[in-house]
């Protein structure tokens, strides 16, 4: 989720959240041990929402974006979306399709003796740097307790193996006492896995193969590309990032499709045009039988 354009003390992270962008992987679509890192990062499955109250703001039509405010960098990306195609929604329509979402993950694909057993599936949620998220999901009435038996929230910033790579020797302040050191942007911690990103226009003219950065859904698919690169290292590789801090080479995406760039990058709207109206809820979500079983159940005793 994106909280970047108009911030204020005194409006919510929910209030301010201008974009959602989601990326799933299901190692039982792609099993780890049969698929090559570049056959599982093609499972990656994005989805992006902007709300349409924001759909005048961007990069260029921002006010905190130079030259509007010099002193100040807009850094959210709202329509550079490289891995699927974004769709207007506002955030009450956001938040309800979160609900089936993850109701459906923790019951998709089972095995017929989880599915005979009622026996829901594990879901691990990554984050970098949960509280803004948490904020908003919280607002928005996102209760994971309810949606799933094993639903667990991975906060991969704080991943040790990261701070040794960064920072493998001890800091101290200015008195000598140890500190913590600084904490890892995601950028720079994805990098490392050799998920890199690069110019915007080259990326999207398809000169380039690279992530733009600081957009919902292309920050999810990285984060997801980290862990699945994490879970494919050889022992060589394993030594090379965490014993000698090294950077992994960079992995290959000429498998993504640069006119999914293009086509929402022409969704850009400019300062004179009227805001686009919202898309058309997609109601085809209740055609997989667990969204119907959730939907059923949310009738007869909704929760928020």
């Amino acid at each position: 989720m994106v909280s970047d354009h108009f911030k204020h003390d005194e409006v919510s992270k929910y209030c301010q959240a201008s974009e959602l962008g989601v990326s799933v992987f299901d190692p039982r679509l792609a099993p780890y041990s049969r698929n090559t890192f570049d056959q599982l990062a093609q499972h990656i499955e994005a989805t992006h929402f902007i709300d349409y109250a924001w759909s005048l703001v961007h990069e260029e039509t921002c006010r905190c974006h130079p030259p509007n405010h010099p002193r100040k960098r807009h850094f959210a990306r709202p329509y550079h979306s490289q891995f699927t195609k974004s769709t207007y929604l506002s955030e009450i329509e956001t938040m309800w399709w979160l609900h089936p979402f993850f109701w459906q993950l923790a019951r998709q694909n089972r095995t017929n003796e989880e599915f005979e057993n009622d026996k829901q599936r594990s879901v691990k949620i990554l984050f970098w740097d949960h509280r803004l998220e948490q904020d908003i999901l919280d607002e928005g009435g996102v209760d994971f307790s309810w949606l799933g038996d094993d639903i667990e929230l991975w906060d991969f910033q704080k991943w040790s193996p990261f701070e040794h790579h960064f920072f493998p020797e001890p800091w101290f302040d200015d008195d000598g006492w140890p500190v913590a050191p600084p904490r890892v942007n995601c950028g720079r911690a994805s990098a490392s896995f050799g998920i890199l990103g690069g110019d915007e226009e080259a990326i999207r003219d398809g000169r380039e193969h690279g992530i733009v950065f600081h957009y919902a859904a292309n920050d999810t698919v990285a984060q997801v590309l980290s862990w699945l690169r994490f879970m494919k290292m050889t022992e060589e590789e394993w030594q090379k990032w965490y014993e000698e801090g090294e950077n992994l080479p960079s992995i290959c995406l000429d498998w993504v499709d640069p006119a999914i760039y293009r086509e929402n990058y022409a969704m850009r709207l400019e300062v004179h045009e009227e805001p686009l109206p919202p898309s058309p809820f997609p109601l085809d979500m209740w055609t997989d039988t667990s969204s119907q079983q959730w939907k059923e159940e949310w009738e007869r005793d909704p929760f928020w």
